[in-house]
């Protein structure tokens, strides 16, 4: 039996009373027994009754976007904007990194405009500091279709912002002008605007693909965003974005104690002058104002209720047949039912068949979108299987647009290597290049 993921949040809303402590004033929860993806679930279930922002906070950035694939999967509908650090790490600290830059700035000009949304962060991204609301608007230039365009102001803009001209547009940052054509890319989308003018008028916006430079889709109005360098501009918490009445989901919050400290100490010279931190200090008596559900780990914020769940991840099968049917046959015995996770019909049809060659008698439903962890909940007598778990393979989660072209495109870069080029190695230098080997996972 197929089953969508409103069939899975519907078995979910009001389940584990989280309604009702927030309903008698109590604004601090404790979430134990939470295994696999159940915190998803959770999230997405009570956002579908809720209407209230979330933000989910995380421990790293690998974290955060098997997390948000997760909401993506269960809520398709609904935008979900991941809020990583504008640095990444590297052999040298940390550098600056425009694709981040992008996703964060996008997430603060949805806060802006959107009342209800979820935000997945990292706990380096949430302990970074923002520019401030009132600079953001104020450094916003707004273009839509029909509207007489002052080019000269708009060229003055993107100058004063460090935008870069360029033949064609590619990176954040960058604008081209090839007669009345303006392509820019702003650093709050994913993918670039084209701007059509005719006689200052105008006559097109459209959203074009980075590989082939063809335009994707029409739309109404642009908002251009720079990269808020300069050193005058204010910065303040992400806190200061959400409204009042938002859930924030944090997992092991002791994590943000020390860590705004080690991330000051490995900045680097370029970057201390316009990259901030919220001190541990600043980050607590923020999040004090919000309504705070804490998971894994010790709580760190006192006087919470405690939601029990017993929920536990399914044994690793390693494709071992007699595994899964034991498995599957003791939780049958006791009343259990069962959710097959894959984004790909044909993975649903060969467990079936291995379940139907052994037990025809179980039950079995498909929901077709992957979760990135099987979990079974001993409370809701329901077990949720993943492919990738139940065969061993990788599993991949859905990326933001901008990270899947910048993957898409250093493996362009890297099949344009022939062997015996010449490369430099972070690691070991200077070196020759002897070829691709495909490692089958």
């Amino acid at each position: 039996m197929k089953i969508n993921s409103k069939d899975i949040l519907n078995r979910y809303q009001g389940f584990t009373g989280l309604e009702k402590f927030w309903q008698s004033g109590n604004k601090r929860v404790s979430v134990t027994g939470n295994s696999g993806a159940v915190m998803p679930v959770m999230v997405a279930s009570g956002f579908d009754t809720w209407k209230h922002s979330v933000l989910v906070i995380v421990q790293d950035e690998d974290e955060a976007l098997q997390f948000q694939s997760d909401l993506r999967n269960l809520l398709p509908e609904q935008t979900i904007l991941f809020f990583p650090s504008s640095l990444k790490k590297d052999y040298n600290g940390y550098s600056s990194d425009s694709t981040n830059k992008v996703l964060r700035t996008e997430t603060l000009n949805q806060l802006v405009k959107t009342r209800a949304t979820i935000i997945v962060a990292t706990a380096e991204g949430f302990a970074e500091k923002v520019v401030a609301q009132r600079n953001l608007e104020k450094n916003t230039f707004i273009i839509s279709e029909n509207q007489m365009l002052d080019i000269e102001k708009l060229f003055c803009f993107l100058e004063e912002n460090d935008f870069e001209r360029t033949d064609f547009v590619y990176e954040p940052g960058e604008f081209a002008v090839r007669g009345g054509i303006i392509d820019v890319f702003p650093f709050n989308t994913e993918l670039p605007f084209r701007v059509s003018i005719d006689d200052d008028r105008v006559v097109g916006l459209r959203i074009f693909e980075l590989d082939t430079q063809i335009s994707k889709a029409e739309v109404d109005s642009i908002s251009i965003i720079p990269d808020f360098k300069n050193e005058a501009n204010a910065f303040s918490s992400l806190l200061t974005y959400l409204p009042k009445d938002s859930r924030v989901f944090l997992r092991q919050a002791s994590f943000l104690a020390e860590l705004s400290a080690e991330m000051q100490e490995k900045l680097t010279d370029e970057n201390q002058k316009f990259v901030h931190f919220s001190t541990t200090e600043e980050m607590l008596r923020g999040l004090q104002d919000f309504t705070i559900v804490e998971f894994g780990g010790s709580p760190l914020f006192q006087n919470h209720e405690v939601i029990e769940l017993k929920t536990e991840e399914p044994p690793k099968f390693s494709k071992d047949l007699s595994l899964i049917n034991d498995y599957l046959y003791r939780l049958y015995s006791n009343g259990y039912q069962f959710v097959f996770c894959a984004d790909n019909q044909k993975q649903y049809d060969r467990f079936l068949k291995i379940v139907n060659d052994n037990q025809p008698e179980i039950p079995l439903s498909f929901f077709n979108g992957s979760l990135s962890k099987g979990f079974t909940d001993h409370l809701q007598r329901l077990c949720f299987l993943t492919d990738h778990e139940v065969f061993s393979r990788y599993h991949k989660p859905l990326m933001p647009n901008i990270k899947r072209q910048q993957s898409e495109h250093l493996l362009q870069d890297l099949k344009l290597l022939k062997p015996g080029d010449y490369l430099v190695h972070v690691d070991y230098g200077i070196g020759r290049f002897a070829g691709l080997e495909k490692v089958d996972n």
